[in-house]
């Protein structure tokens, strides 16, 4: 789970917040740095606001401190003394205003993630388990529920980039085996049988990538969902094509136009 100033983050419902809330994005994160605004804030409790992105999220975040890093490098491995409460805890800090602080710095654009479940201890070694286990497919969707929470649309890419070439802090899975459990194990989990690999008479789908310089690009935040809903986004760069039923509908990480793809459906039915 991801947060931002810009989206949902452990000081959304305080009173005086809330009262800033419609300002620009820069404009909010330099009013909050006022000492006086900021004494405000931290000394509020949040309003009660039930539902979907109420309080009780803004108070997970503050539960959760120390398991809140900082993505400004893009780094979805890192050492435990780099979540928000061990940095404050070097410096001497509360670590709920530490992290009111690092949020506002700049033009509060910077994020943090929450790692739980499969992070322990600095390590996504129980990840990389998983991937090699040949009962697993790779994949995550929440179809669009938490497009302000979280953002799997460089998932895929993830795997290339860090489990295959980047990795440090413990092997790393072979390349045939990442772009397997990205493609034919996918497909035929769904029973689509005519694509998944390269061959004769097979769809066409297909990624020409540079893998050297495959990279995820900084989490950034769109109003363009319908009615200008927000969605956090974050791009990858690396693919020299892409091809959908042998058509290039990108090149060089720039969409061509074309729109060959169509909705499939299983070939599978119950019996």
């Amino acid at each position: 789970m991801m947060t931002s100033l810009g989206t949902y983050h452990a000081f959304m419902w305080r009173p005086t917040y809330r009262k800033l809330a419609d300002l620009p994005l820069a404009a909010r994160a330099a009013e909050m740095r006022r000492p006086e605004v900021r004494e405000r804030i931290l000394g509020e409790e949040s309003d009660r606001v039930t539902g979907p992105g109420g309080y009780l999220l803004a108070e997970a975040f503050l539960r959760t401190v120390d398991r809140l890093y900082p993505l400004d490098g893009l780094n979805y491995e890192p050492d435990v003394s780099d979540s928000v409460e061990a940095q404050a805890g070097a410096i001497g800090k509360d670590p709920i205003h530490h992290l009111y602080d690092v949020m506002v710095q700049g033009d509060g654009t910077s994020f943090y993630a929450q790692l739980g479940s499969n992070f322990d201890n600095g390590s996504l070694e129980s990840c990389r388990e998983m991937l090699l286990d040949p009962n697993t497919v790779s994949g995550l969707s929440d179809a669009g529920a938490h497009v302000t929470m979280i953002s799997d649309c460089s998932a895929s890419t993830f795997h290339l980039t860090h489990w295959v070439r980047d990795r440090t802090k413990g092997e790393r899975v072979p390349v045939e085996l990442a772009v397997h459990k990205l493609t034919g194990a996918a497909a035929g989990m769904y029973g689509f049988d005519d694509r998944g690999v390269i061959s004769e008479g097979m769809k066409a789908d297909i990624n020409v990538i540079d893998f050297d310089n495959l990279m995820i690009q900084p989490l950034e935040i769109r109003d363009d969902l319908p009615a200008g809903a927000r969605r956090i986004l974050q791009p990858s760069t690396g693919y020299l094509a892409t091809i959908v039923n042998g058509q290039v509908v990108r090149r060089h990480d720039k969409d061509t136009g074309e729109r060959s793809g169509r909705l499939i459906r299983s070939r599978r039915t119950e019996n």
